[in-house]
């Protein structure tokens, strides 16, 4: 009978373990989606706002797969990049131990893919096609950005 209260009480301590475990990896992933959420906002001179909607957790290595991605121009923007969409963001950040013991999140690779940049409608099909190519050189101070903040050590961007 004893040996069974030990039992039941091992197990109820490691289901807070685990418990507690969950809520501070959710935490770390919202702080992190807040963190982005207002390097969008700053890097863009509030031109865009980031939503993203779902995550999902793997852990053995840790991996967060963020689905929906979107970086959508403010409504007063006069901005040609009307929207930029991915598909899902995936951010290796090692193993459990490393996410907690870092004091800041370092992410060892991002892979964004389906990335799609949607344009404002120009005049011409010409016209567009030069914007196209100005806003992908304007895009890459935010993505340097993001580089540099998390110590990403590999970037990949698949189709």
């Amino acid at each position: 009978m004893r040996f069974r209260k030990y039992l039941v009480a091992l197990a109820a301590l490691l289901s807070l373990c685990i418990l507690s475990a969950s809520f501070l990896v959710h935490k770390r992933v919202w702080g992190f989606q807040e963190a982005m959420e207002q390097l969008v906002s700053t890097k863009t001179n509030g031109k865009y706002r980031l939503v993203m909607k779902d995550y999902s957790l793997s852990l053995n290595p840790l991996v967060i797969t963020f689905d929906s991605l979107q970086i959508i121009k403010s409504d007063t923007s006069k901005a040609d990049v009307k929207r930029v969409y991915v598909d899902h963001i995936l951010l290796s950040t090692g193993s459990l131990v490393d996410f907690f013991t870092n004091s800041q999140l370092e992410i060892d690779a991002l892979i964004i893919e389906n990335p799609i940049i949607e344009l404002t409608p120009g005049d011409a099909p010409k016209s567009r096609e030069v914007h196209f190519s100005q806003q992908v050189v304007k895009l890459y101070p935010a993505v340097l950005a993001v580089l540099e903040r998390f110590n990403v050590e590999h970037l990949e961007i698949r189709n």
